[in-house]
């Protein structure tokens, strides 16, 4: 009899060994939740970093451009269609940009190439969208001298799905610094 009670001793019981299962299982579900979790953030964060590159590239661009019509020197924001500003390849100043819109299947470079799936996420199926918005009137805090009209705020806005929006701004002038 003292073998039988020592045998059984040392081994597990059914209980204890329900109980370590379940314990492990537990464990289990803790780790996958928290895999998963840290994988949908990886793909937020990737199509975060596509955005910013779509709007930096549009940004680049436009800041290319003078603020004033070379024309005519007007402030209306938006495409001059009279004057033949059909599309990117003809905007000749900042404000032209008001209103533009792309979207995935046709975004282009600045040259008119079409932007390279590996670096900007579309080779993974996202879509994009990127919109500009031109504000004539926004004045730097407590630039008081120079008239608003002379100062026009660009906002960029890239939204790429799954509630990813991405948006940049930047205050440009009609002045040029002196050297």
């Amino acid at each position: 009899m003292s073998t039988n009670r020592h045998r059984f001793a040392r081994a597990f019981t059914l209980v204890e060994s329900l109980a370590a299962s379940v314990v492990l299982a537990v464990c289990v579900v803790a780790m996958a939740t928290a895999l998963s979790a840290a994988s949908q953030q990886t793909l937020v964060a990737q199509r975060l970093t596509s955005a910013t590159s779509l709007a930096s590239q549009l940004l680049t661009e436009i800041s290319a451009k003078p603020l004033l019509d070379p024309n005519d020197s007007s402030r209306t924001p938006g495409a001059e269609f009279a004057q033949g500003e059909y599309g990117r390849a003809t905007f000749d100043n900042i404000d032209d940009y008001h209103g533009y819109t792309d979207a995935t299947d046709d975004m282009l470079d600045r040259a008119g190439n079409a932007i390279p799936a590996s670096s900007s996420g579309l080779a993974n199926g996202w879509s994009f969208t990127r919109s500009v918005r031109v504000e004539y009137g926004a004045r730097p805090v407590g630039h008081v001298i120079a008239p608003a009209n002379d100062f026009a705020l660009v906002t960029i806005t890239v939204t790429a799905g799954a509630g990813v929006t991405y948006t940049t701004s930047r205050l440009f002038t009609a002045y040029t610094r002196a050297r």
